[in-house]
């Protein structure tokens, strides 16, 4: 009977040893996102913000910043518009109405808009004939840029309407700049995504 109620301690204190150090608890799962929880959105661009044109490719010593013509410097207008076989031709022609003289190297850029300012569909391409070269443009002295564009739809674009939204203006950058002029477009629309092919500028 002596040893039965030693056995009976022995295993009550084991039991006790057991309970006081206790079961390790469950690893925690972490919690699943809340797909309703609020994110932030991505910025977008401002309408009215001017695109960037690609930069201009100058040659060692040929970027004269500090005489450069700038948006400020310049009028423009479209002169020798000429139409034949489904293209069209003119020429920017812009001419420096600043009492300083100023320098253009290179394309610039360009865009088509409406009078309130909304964008129409624009690419400017690049033509290398006549290529970069710096022109100085005393006070009154004009520069050119030959445009050529095409009327005809392409790809996608309507066939039994105009491809695209008539433009207003042209608004144009000067090389290097970030500001732009504006210049009446009364050309009708331009088909192929609004492309528009383009020289450097060159002295007239």
């Amino acid at each position: 009977m002596r040893r039965t109620g030693q056995a009976v301690v022995t295993s009550a204190a084991v039991l006790m040893a057991i309970t006081a150090c206790g079961t390790p608890p469950p690893p925690e799962t972490p919690a699943a996102p809340n797909p309703l929880a609020a994110t932030t959105p991505a910025p977008q661009p401002d309408p009215a913000e001017a695109p960037k044109a690609a930069p201009e490719e100058h040659p060692a010593g040929a970027k004269p910043a500090d005489t450069r013509c700038t948006a400020a410097d310049l009028s423009g207008e479209l002169k020798d518009s000429d139409a034949g076989a489904g293209q069209r031709y003119a020429t920017l022609v812009v001419t420096n109405k600043s009492g300083k003289s100023c320098t253009l190297f290179g394309y610039g850029g360009m865009e088509l808009r409406r009078k309130d300012g909304e964008r129409v569909p624009t690419k400017a391409e690049r033509q290398a004939d006549p290529g970069p070269k710096t022109v100085m443009l005393p006070p009154g002295q004009k520069a050119g840029k030959k445009l050529h564009w095409s009327p005809v739809p392409a790809g996608a674009e309507p066939v039994d309407g105009p491809c695209a939204p008539t433009a207003d203006v042209l608004a144009v950058t000067p090389p290097d700049d970030t500001k732009q002029f504006t210049i009446p477009w009364t050309s009708g629309y331009v088909c192929n995504g609004g492309k528009i092919d383009g020289t450097a500028y060159f002295r007239m």
